[in-house]
């Protein structure tokens, strides 16, 4: 299989799974798609091919750091590590990880509890970290729940130090991560300003949009039909564009779909009648905000201080 049969399936796989695509009209285009954070990632950028690579270098360690932070999957990311030994005595936490935490229990007071980054233990209940092969019944998830709980988690600011008092809490960043390494992206990035007349990188979904006062057309996809778009929005760069629904990852128990993102209030994947996009400053608050958005509907749209689309079914 040669190198452009690959690059072509990746962008196939990228298109198939975001929420929002991005519409790009540049004439001249370098483009790059590569696996990472357990999604596609597209980077295009309108710029000299010899600075190319270069700044697609700086995206690329600008992901190898948040993953170092935020990875569930590698026992030594920083969040694993607190994950294990959190129950045992406060984890302090790098100003980085902190940020991140401090940010998603803001998502947790707008959101009045449904965007709960303490809903690990329900994610691994509902197999979308390892296989369970079976639906959960009512018991098993309010067991469970008695682990969950943002509420519960001991937070002190002056030490950016987190402790469970329950052993078997965890956290999962999985609602905030990519839209943070977007930003980490943007500020590496900052030494191109020049050179970048028009760009993009769109990290599953999460589009961080780059260049100065450029207008993009951003396309929404159908939530029943994903190869469809429904909308299309003008955005302003520099911004950032998120979007959420219960069609992207999932699993399936018993022959039934579920989607990936949990509803803490009921312990089960949440299931809406609608995707959620959001339009924000940065790449952190459009990615918890479009969860928030997803989660809560019409009624958290005016604590959201954002453009926001909910695209109904």
């Amino acid at each position: 299989m040669d190198r452009r049969t690959i690059t072509g399936i990746l962008t196939a796989l990228l298109l198939a799974a975001a929420a929002a695509y991005f519409i790009f009209n540049a004439k001249v285009v370098n483009t790059s798609v590569f696996p990472v954070m357990g999604t596609i990632c597209e980077c295009s950028f309108t710029m000299p091919e010899r600075k190319f690579k270069q700044a697609l270098a700086e995206v690329h360690s600008a992901f190898d750091e948040v993953l170092q932070i935020a990875n569930l999957h590698n026992k030594n990311s920083e969040l694993a590590r607190l994950n294990n030994t959190a129950h045992i005595k406060p984890f302090v936490c790098s100003k980085e990880l902190y940020y991140l935490l401090s940010k998603s229990r803001e998502a947790y007071l707008v959101s009045e509890g449904r965007f709960d980054i303490s809903v690990k233990p329900l994610m691994d209940l509902w197999g979308f970290y390892r296989k369970q092969g079976k639906t959960p019944d009512g018991d098993e998830i309010a067991k469970v729940q008695k682990l969950c709980g943002l509420e519960k988690v001991i937070f002190n600011d002056a030490k950016c130090s987190v402790y469970f008092p329950v052993k078997g809490m965890a956290l999962d960043l999985g609602g905030i991560a990519k839209g943070y390494a977007l930003d980490c992206a943007a500020r590496r990035l900052e030494i191109f300003s020049n050179d970048i007349s028009r760009g993009m990188i769109n990290l599953g979904g999460n589009i961080l949009l780059l260049g100065k006062q450029q207008v993009y057309k951003i396309g929404i996809k159908d939530p029943v039909f994903p190869q469809k778009i429904k909308e299309v929005i003008s955005v302003r760069s520099p911004g950032a564009v998120s979007s959420s629904g219960d069609y992207e990852r999932y699993v399936i128990l018993d022959g039934k779909k579920y989607g990936h993102i949990i509803d803490p209030l009921s312990g089960v994947p949440a299931v809406r009648e609608y995707a959620a996009t959001v339009v924000a400053e940065n790449g952190t608050d459009s990615d918890w905000m479009s969860t928030v958005l997803f989660l809560s509907g019409e009624k958290i749209k005016n604590k959201l201080n954002c453009q926001s689309i909910l695209v109904r079914k």
